[in-house]
């Protein structure tokens, strides 16, 4: 399994056009956003100074579902009270 990558997309720009053009657009900008959330989770859990519990509080997500984003992005299980 390739771990998904590490960097974070910028947001597109919203194009003039139609409705189904605006709708396009913002499943886009959602694709994005939950790739971003995804880093962003991914890259404070690796980091030691951060609380997993603080992590957990800050993501719009369960806990569960941020343990099973942290696995899918590759990072390793952490030992309890491992955080300084």
């Amino acid at each position: 399994m390739t771990t998904p990558s590490r960097d974070f997309r910028p947001l597109p720009e919203r194009p003039q056009g139609s409705d189904l053009t605006d709708l396009e657009w913002a499943a886009e900008v959602y694709k994005t956003a939950e790739h971003n959330l995804h880093v962003a989770i991914a890259r404070a859990l690796e980091n030691p100074e951060n609380p997993t519990a603080e992590v957990q509080q800050r993501a719009p997500f369960s806990q569960a579902t941020v343990t099973k984003i942290a696995r899918e992005m590759g990072v390793p299980k952490r030992k309890p009270g491992g955080h300084k």
